[in-house]
């Protein structure tokens, strides 16, 4: 056939008024390297009883394949994952937190010399110093990096 592209002969592997399946394949097609490939597509339009406002029902229905208690395990299985997850968090968090809190009551029992000896921050109180403080190698850089989504 012809199109605006410039393509004005027939094709030498399609015949006009014949679908081609794969049946029809009988060989494979040689290309030439520099060769342009010309990419075609054959449809046929069957005439259908299905009105147009119900086209969509056979994929939305599902025909019942499914039953609507497997829905059910799904959202179950989804909500039990998400807490034992955060249950996990929480343990590691409330062990962290207990021996961090025992520290410092042992810290806090010392008498008063022996605390200016031991007054070593760990744990958590290590964590808000360094919540404010800029990096020491280009600050800017860090800013645009977290502030455009690097991370």
């Amino acid at each position: 056939g012809s199109d605006r592209d410039g393509w004005s002969k027939p094709l030498a592997t399609c015949e006009p008024s014949v679908h081609m399946d794969r049946s029809r394949i009988t060989k494979n097609q040689l290309v030439k390297p520099e060769e342009p490939i010309l990419y075609t597509y054959d449809v046929i339009w069957k005439q259908s009883d299905v009105p147009w406002s119900s086209r969509w029902d056979i994929y939305l229905n599902e025909d019942h394949l499914v039953p609507a208690q497997v829905h059910w395990y799904s959202i179950t299985n989804s909500i039990l994952v998400v807490l034992f997850l955060s249950l996990l968090v929480i343990s590691i968090l409330v062990r962290n937190l207990r021996r961090d809190i025992a520290a410092y009551e042992a810290l806090a029992a010392l008498a008063d010399e022996e605390k200016d000896e031991d007054m070593d921050e760990s744990g958590w109180k290590l964590v808000h110093a360094d919540v404010f403080r800029p990096p020491s190698n280009m600050p800017m850089m860090y800013c645009v990096c977290i502030g455009g989504g690097v991370q």
